[in-house]
């Protein structure tokens, strides 16, 4: 049984996840959403900067990318969630993609921007 959660907030993250981890988000993350038509986005905070790509098939392309960068240096403070259905392979190569054009960022994989202590008894 889990009795309480720790939190360890990180800065200058960029993580990429799968939609349904969406609730695990902090607040003040910047929100980058692909989904194809159909799929299901993450819950987020109406506050949370917000870019939806609609992927048709291959993926991300340039456009999504400049877009994303965008957002991103509109934000500087802030913690980066690139999420996709499966957070493998879509989110994966943007979120790697932001980490070359932002040097200041580190990529964490498939984790929020926190880091969840468990205290079992």
């Amino acid at each position: 049984m889990i009795r309480s959660i720790h939190v360890h907030q990180r800065k200058n993250a960029i993580t990429y996840i799968p939609w349904f981890m969406g609730g695990h988000v902090a607040a003040d993350s910047v929100v980058i959403s692909i989904a194809t038509e159909g799929d299901k986005r993450m819950p987020y905070v109406e506050e949370q900067p917000r870019l939806d790509i609609v992927d048709e098939f291959y993926g991300p392309g340039r456009d999504d990318v400049l877009n994303a960068l965008a957002l991103a240096k509109a934000y500087p403070e802030r913690n980066i969630v690139v999420h996709c259905h499966a957070g493998r392979v879509r989110s994966k190569w943007l979120a790697e993609q932001l980490c070359e054009h932002l040097p200041t960022y580190r990529l964490h994989a498939h984790r929020p921007h926190f880091v969840l202590h468990y205290e079992q008894r």
